[in-house]
């Protein structure tokens, strides 16, 4: 099926579409779920983790993004701390959805961080 160049793509469709194919990394997933969460009027922004080493875990640097929603109205991206009691995090590549303390938790377990590796929250672009 082909849209008319005219039409706005429908960001379920397309997000149904690439995780039957499998043709989607987290930035992609979450451009499209992005876009359906604002299109139904929720706030939301993007974030990226970084997975560093403060030691000798020699593993190459992994980023990750996800969706921040109903973020206070000023935060800062490095504490989630300050992303307020009432947000919530979406991530379509891992398929989960839940709060921070929940999403960070999943964060050090699915990249199964060693003891000298820390995750850094900044804005995804």
């Amino acid at each position: 099926m082909r849209a008319d160049l005219d039409e706005t793509p429908n960001p379920s469709e397309i997000y149904r579409i690439v995780k039957k194919h499998k043709v989607a990394n987290c930035g992609e997933l979450t451009d499209i779920l992005e876009a359906y969460l604002k299109k139904k009027g929720y706030k939301t922004t993007k974030v990226n983790l970084i997975i560093r080493s403060s030691g000798t875990t020699k593993r190459r640097a992994k980023d990750h993004c996800f969706i921040l929603v109903n973020p206070k109205k000023k935060f800062d991206y490095y504490d989630p701390s300050s992303w307020g009691s009432k947000s919530a995090i979406v991530d379509p590549w891992l398929g989960f959805v839940g709060r921070k303390e929940e999403a960070i938790e999943k964060f050090y377990s699915f990249f199964d961080l060693h003891d000298d590796e820390f995750i850094i929250f900044t804005r995804a672009k």
